[in-house]
């Protein structure tokens, strides 16, 4: 009796090694957006892929480098960058973190989250890696403000606007700078974490 405990044990042990060891599958394309991001003249590739397997929906974005005989090839793969569809929260209620829509345009290319406000992250392959060249953020308190913030990290730049809704006065406008070593690559950074 104690033999088949153990043996089922140990069948138990290892299928739930198996089960969380098993390695996401993004099987569906969910976004995808075309345009030269590497500045030679072809149209790359990005997409947003998702797992239709997991109960989060884990996404991963990779970007594809077009070559000139017409094949793609992938430059970058993460999965930290953007949070999964149904995250839950320590509560256990959904995070309410939507797919992002993506768009490349001067080279640069273009996340846009909706959590709290309109967000906007910016990567710009530069030195052979993609990093986050501008953050912005616009969010509506619910009642008559809405404060616009906007990072450059090129510059190292701050600048928060605030306006009143229905005001004819000027916006208040602040700008400081901030100290930034080095911005953060795209497979380090995660959209969330800026987030008001």
């Amino acid at each position: 009796m104690k033999i088949k405990r153990s043996f089922l044990l140990l069948i138990l042990m290892v299928l739930s090694v198996f089960t969380y060891a098993y390695p996401h599958q993004f099987n569906v394309d969910i976004r995808q957006a075309d345009g030269d991001l590497n500045n030679d003249g072809i149209a790359d590739r990005v997409l947003i892929k998702m797992d239709t397997i997991s109960k989060s929906r884990p996404l991963c974005l990779q970007i594809f480098f077009a070559q000139p005989n017409g094949q793609y090839k992938l430059k970058v793969s993460t999965t930290n960058l953007i949070a999964a569809q149904y995250l839950r929260n320590k509560n256990g209620k959904n995070s309410g973190y939507t797919i992002p829509n993506i768009e490349i345009e001067g080279g640069s290319l273009h996340l846009e989250t909706y959590f709290k406000g309109i967000s906007v992250h910016s990567f710009k392959y530069l030195k052979r890696s993609f990093r986050l060249v501008s953050y912005s953020n616009i969010f509506w308190d619910g009642k008559q403000t809405t404060i616009e913030t906007n990072l450059d990290f090129i510059r190292g730049l701050k600048t928060e606007r605030t306006h009143q809704l229905g005001s004819q006065n000027n916006d208040d406008q602040v700008e400081t700078d901030f100290f930034i070593r080095r911005s953060p690559k795209i497979q380090h950074y995660n959209t969330a974490q800026f987030e008001p």
